[in-house]
């Protein structure tokens, strides 16, 4: 099963969106040496697939 396919695409879109927010947010700690991961976090909400 996937989120989609439990969730429906808007819940989902909103649960990935929510979770990318807080691993950010989480991120802020550890200033501009997390900058690959902050951008990796916001490219799997972005991406269309």
């Amino acid at each position: 099963a996937t989120f989609v396919g439990v969730m429906g695409v808007a819940r989902a879109r909103a649960q990935a969106e929510m979770l990318s927010q807080q691993a950010v947010k989480h991120l802020d700690l550890f200033d501009e040496k997390a900058v690959p991961l902050r951008q990796a976090a916001e490219f799997a909400v972005m991406r269309r697939g």
